[in-house]
């Protein structure tokens, strides 16, 4: 139908039948939904079984005092079992739309709007269309949402509660709001997340072809185990929380991951700029199978001083700290705070079998160097080798480490360095060195003691 009041006339009674048919308008702006129940001659159509409500290049009367509908099967015979938008520009606006029991929402070869909290139940279809949800979304336990190359943009809260959500390979999804995620999520092209916007995954999270998080978003990954491949561009933050999270491609961070606590695994290389950051605490891990560029001037977010860093997997590591904030501090070890600050790293861990490199840049005062607490050579302590055998000690230490330009300090002071015995060792030709973190003066003891005295006296004294 071309109007939203269309002539039909029926020589008797019954005599128009519809059954498990559609009821489409096409072109208008003004297409009733419940024109079929009264004010129109549509009531002169008897109804039966599950039929459709098509918007073709249209919109309903979001004029009239309600639109409000539900799209559910075996609700009556005038009530519809499904609402499709095909084709052009089509548009659903109301305060609110259900999709009940055994109800469906197709969006097919349409850039499409919907406008109202839209609550599903049953199915959700958007093939080779453009869709955009300005208000809430909720898809309830047992619904489905497939999209089959569709462009896919939630502007509002969006929860998805033991809900089947899948996106295909030519589909995308964009959200501008907020996304939770209540139960296993499938994204298989680009997901981004936009300023502002925010995605929570509490559950299993999949996503096969990238993700894109714009400065303003958060993702965050909650209580589950999770993958996402294809290259990762962060400049919001990340959050993983009490999860395992396999990343499967180049990962660049330009703004914040914060792990509390869980196991990140990265199978590719991983860049951090200038202006990113990593957080992680004592059950905290970091798995890289690749390559490691630390590039991050960011002091004030950046601590992974009591988290563990793991390399293995493969053969060989470098582990790059040219252009960072991670430089000589001297002495001075009595501030931990200040070397908390400095990029340091609670437990560098080396798998048997594989070597990393440490590389910085030498530009004098601002000469790049790594301070660890335990610095765990896996193969050494798996044979038990201490500086009893020291031959055997440096041969171990050169088949895991490789230091071509800057110094590794470790913290004597651990229990679990006892193997290295407090000694500094000079085995790459002198351009680097592993050695211990060096101990204060005693007249810097002696200052930080009058220091430290100082402020408990103007706390006191407060």
């Amino acid at each position: 139908f071309t109007t939203n009041a269309p002539t039909l006339t029926a020589n008797t009674a019954n005599s128009i039948v519809l059954t498990n048919g559609t009821i489409a308008f096409r072109g208008i702006a003004n297409a009733d939904v419940y024109a079929n129940q009264v004010g129109s001659q549509l009531t002169n159509i008897t109804f039966q079984g599950n039929n459709i409500f098509r918007l073709n290049n249209a919109s309903n009367n979001f004029a009239s005092a309600s639109q409000n509908y539900t799209f559910a099967t075996n609700s009556g015979s005038t009530n519809y079992g499904g609402l499709e938008m095909v084709n052009g520009s089509t548009a659903w606006r109301s305060a609110w739309l259900t999709i009940g029991s055994g109800g469906t929402l197709l969006a097919s070869n349409t850039s499409a709007i919907v406008d109202g909290v839209l609550t599903n139940s049953g199915a959700i279809n958007v093939v080779n269309a453009n869709v955009s949800y300005l208000s809430n979304v909720v898809l309830n336990g047992g619904s489905s949402y497939l999209s089959q190359s569709g462009t896919n943009t939630f502007n509002n809260i969006a929860i998805a509660s033991q809900a089947s959500f899948l996106a295909d390979a030519l589909s995308q999804v964009t959200i501008n709001g907020s996304y939770q995620n209540l139960g296993s999520s499938v994204f298989s092209n680009l997901l981004t997340v936009g300023s502002g916007g925010s995605y929570v995954g509490n559950g299993t999270t999949n996503l096969f072809a990238g993700l894109n998080i714009q400065s303003g978003g958060a993702f965050l990954l909650n209580n589950g185990s999770s993958k996402v491949g294809g290259t990762v561009s962060n400049t919001g933050v990340i959050t993983v929380s009490n999860s395992v999270v396999t990343w499967q491609a180049p990962v660049v961070i330009s703004g914040g991951y914060i792990s509390d606590p869980s196991t990140n695994i990265f199978t590719s290389n991983v860049t951090v700029t200038a202006s990113g950051y990593l957080q992680g605490g004592s059950n905290d891990q970091f798995v890289f199978y690749g390559d490691l560029s630390n590039q991050s001037t960011n002091r004030t977010d950046f601590n992974l001083s009591l988290a563990t860093v793991l390399f293995t997997n493969a053969t060989s590591h470098t582990f790059a700290l040219t252009n960072s904030g991670a430089v000589y501090k001297g002495s001075n070890w009595l501030n931990v705070a200040q070397l908390y600050t400095n990029f340091t790293i609670g437990t560098l861990s080396i798998a048997s079998n594989n070597n990393l490199t440490v590389t910085g840049t030498r530009t004098g005062s601002l000469t790049n160097a790594l301070y660890v607490g335990w610095l765990d050579l896996q193969a050494i302590e798996a044979a038990g080798i201490t500086t009893n055998n020291y031959s055997a000690l440096t041969n171990g230490i050169v088949a895991a480490l490789t230091l071509p330009n800057i110094n590794l300090y470790y913290d004597k002071n651990l229990s679990e360095n006892a193997y290295l015995g407090g000694m500094e060792y000079d085995l790459w030709n002198g351009q680097g060195l592993l050695i211990p973190i060096p101990e204060p003066s005693p007249i810097l003891i002696v200052m930080a003691g009058i220091a430290l005295l100082a402020i408990f006296r103007r706390r006191a004294g407060g």
